[in-house]
């Protein structure tokens, strides 16, 4: 029998190797206002600040005051699409200098996610929040900082790719079933939303290898799981509640197995899910998928 993990309980610090991990300081736990931005003391090991945003604030002035650029902020936050528009308690992700906050996959290694960003080694290794004492040491599942970063990835395709499905793929199962409360378009460019009672089990699209699970429960995805399913294939599983003890990076998942439990996690007004299908990083329509 499979125990559950539950991020939210510190009951489970002890199970989950990667959450403890995470849970060490990396981010200022407190909603900060933009008065009270500034450096943390050399002695502090954080990567970034959790902030809530306050009638007034723009990127532009939140960046300011904690003197990086605007960029830094949109990069570091996927649920950002507009950033002249932000609604008062949005929850923000701000690094305290400039770089990237980056997911550790199974399949990551220190150069490549430097080549990634556009940064060095040498910068990751060193940045003490990171405590890496040499490329081995990267744990998966984690959550490291990479100084001077910057985002160089594809832009996202609003449209479905025709003709990306290859024959062979089969049937896509619905990771849940419950009403779609966000389509995938132009206003919701990262997938599609299904409504879901807390705690509903989630299942994996397709066959695969988990890539990763963890995340931020403040903001963004808050807590998910990502599943490699080949050929440049991948699904994304957003603001989980728990998932089984079993589902750690490197772990293979079958279609149709419970990958994790409905939640609320991150930056949701109430449970549900999250999901989405990307080919070769490029988010595409779930839907295109579903349906066939």
């Amino acid at each position: 029998m499979n125990l559950e993990i539950n991020p939210l309980s510190n009951d489970n610090a002890s199970i989950n190797h990667s959450h403890s991990h995470n849970e060490q300081a990396l981010s200022s736990q407190n909603e900060i206002s933009p008065n009270e931005i500034a450096k943390p003391p050399d002695s502090r090991i954080a990567m970034y600040l959790n902030y809530s945003v306050k009638d007034g604030d723009t990127i532009s002035s939140i960046a300011q005051k904690q003197n990086i650029g605007s960029e830094y902020i949109v990069w570091n936050n996927i649920h950002v699409h507009d950033p002249d528009e932000l609604t008062p308690g949005d929850k923000l992700l701000v690094p305290w200098v400039e770089g990237i906050i980056h997911a550790v996959r199974s399949d990551d290694t220190v150069s490549e996610i430097a080549q990634r960003y556009d940064a060095t080694v040498e910068g990751i290794l060193t940045f003490p929040a990171n405590k890496l004492s040499d490329p081995d040491s990267l744990l998966r599942d984690t959550m490291i900082f990479v100084p001077g970063g910057r985002k160089i990835t594809p832009a996202s395709t609003i449209r479905p790719v025709p003709g990306v499905i290859p024959e062979q793929s089969g049937l896509w199962f619905w990771p849940a079933m419950g009403p779609i409360t966000s389509y995938f378009s132009a206003w919701h460019p990262l997938g599609m939303d299904i409504g879901l009672l807390q705690n509903t089990p989630i299942v994996a699209t397709k066959p695969g290898v988990v890539q990763f699970v963890g995340g931020d429960p403040w903001v963004s995805y808050g807590y998910y799981v990502i599943i490699d399913h080949g050929d440049g294939y991948e699904s994304y599983y957003a603001h989980l509640s728990s998932w089984p003890e079993r589902i750690q990076s490197g772990a293979w998942v079958e279609q149709g197995e419970v990958i994790g439990y409905s939640g609320n996690t991150g930056r949701s007004t109430g449970p549900h899910l999250h999901f989405e299908i990307r080919h070769n990083n490029q988010v595409i329509d779930p839907l295109a998928f579903l349906n066939q």
